[in-house]
């Protein structure tokens, strides 16, 4: 059976201006051999033409087993597809790769495709906002790396375990499974118009976990955070627009998507943006006053931005638990229910499908007062 043969060299005697060696990939297939150059330069002291490594340069050395795993993915698509692998149409298949496909010209690829859905009504703004949020967190992920893009065959199953671990510094395990889940369907865009021709995420496995109780704040706990005597501008706006979740239970991604046309009367009316189902939402005067300080605009910031600057209010208000913005829905599907509202008009507020969803809902705040009462009150009556 034919075999590919590859492995990087370099030609001392043609050295560039700086002194560097390029390095040549060299391929071996059927008899025939052939060279790519790989745009790389190394001092020739520095190349080890045994292991074909570059000594003390990881991240050279990364791109070039990146670069080397791809040859033989392209065999392996060859041989899967039945069709005839030469060196040309191998060495065609890596400049094209080469010259062109990277992480982030699929991004804007994946970006132009979405635009054009939106404006077609098969894609909501709001998803667009989400999709585009992957974007930023790679930027992220790719800078702590001193990177600001990467090669298409770079992505493969480590880079992508790599980013969820990133992801998992700065939010829950199942606030990461999301980010991938999107990332997962750029992927899939790629694969289908033949920008990337192996999925990353074929043998990685990233699973929600299941929650096992609701997270929320009490009503002396809420009333804590508002009477906090906060000086500084932006933590007092990030204050108002918590307690303004508590009390009307839009998610984050509601509050960012809020605009004056969906005040009337005394009321919020407006689609949940994660299901199209409308949340019919009463304002109470706390609530109209914050809507009428930012002239019914609040100054929403980024998810990470809020949440840390949530984390800094819980501590200012002496709350051990760890808030997050979803708790602002949580606590206010608590208050309503606590306060005997019927389940039918929690749902219209929460904006649920089903009123077995809001059922579902009291249930878990049944399951969570019992382990409450237990654990505060019981050694009252030993």
């Amino acid at each position: 059976m034919k075999s590919l043969k590859v492995k990087f060299t370099i030609n001392p005697s043609r050295l560039n201006s700086k002194g560097l060696a390029p390095i040549e990939l060299f391929l071996s297939y059927d008899g025939k051999r052939s060279y790519v150059r790989t745009g790389k330069f190394v001092k020739p002291t520095k190349f080890d033409v045994e292991s074909g490594k570059v000594k003390g340069d990881k991240e050279l050395n990364e791109y070039l087993t990146a670069l080397k795993n791809k040859c033989y993915q392209i065999e392996t698509a060859f041989l899967k597809s039945g069709k005839p692998l030469t060196l040309q149409n191998l060495k065609d298949r890596i400049n094209d790769i080469e010259s062109s496909n990277t992480l982030f010209q699929l991004f804007h690829k994946f970006d132009e495709e979405l635009r054009g859905k939106v404006k077609s009504g098969q894609f909501t703004e709001s998803t667009y906002i989400k999709y585009m949020q992957n974007e930023k967190y790679m930027k992220e992920y790719l800078k702590g790396m001193d990177k600001k893009d990467v090669n298409i065959f770079e992505v493969n199953g480590e880079f992508v375990n790599g980013f969820f671990n990133y992801l998992r510094t700065t939010m829950q395990n199942n606030s990461a499974v999301m980010v991938l889940s999107k990332l997962k369907k750029i992927v899939k865009f790629g694969l289908d118009f033949g920008f990337m021709e192996t999925d990353p995420f074929l043998h990685t496995s990233f699973k929600l976990e299941k929650k096992e109780q609701i997270n929320y704040l009490t009503e002396e706990e809420v009333n804590r955070i508002c009477q906090l005597d906060i000086e500084d501008t932006e933590l007092s706006e990030m204050r108002d627009i918590f307690l303004f979740s508590c009390l009307t239970g839009l998610s984050y991604i509601d509050l960012f998507m809020l605009r004056k046309r969906h005040i009337q009367k005394g009321m919020i009316i407006k689609a949940r943006e994660k299901n199209g189902k409308e949340q019919r939402i009463p304002l109470l005067p706390f609530c109209e006053s914050i809507l009428a300080k930012y002239n019914n605009r609040l100054p929403i910031p980024s998810n990470q931005k809020f949440n840390k600057k949530l984390k800094e209010i819980g501590a200012l208000a002496g709350i051990e638990k760890k808030l997050h913005s979803h708790f602002g829905r949580h606590t206010a599907a608590t208050l309503l229910l606590n306060n005997q509202i019927s389940m039918e008009s929690v749902r219209k507020v929460l904006g649920h499908t089903t009123v077995e969803m809001t059922e579902h809902y009291a249930k878990m705040l049944d399951e969570t007062l019992y382990v409450e009462m237990n654990k505060n009150l019981s050694y009252k009556f030993l």
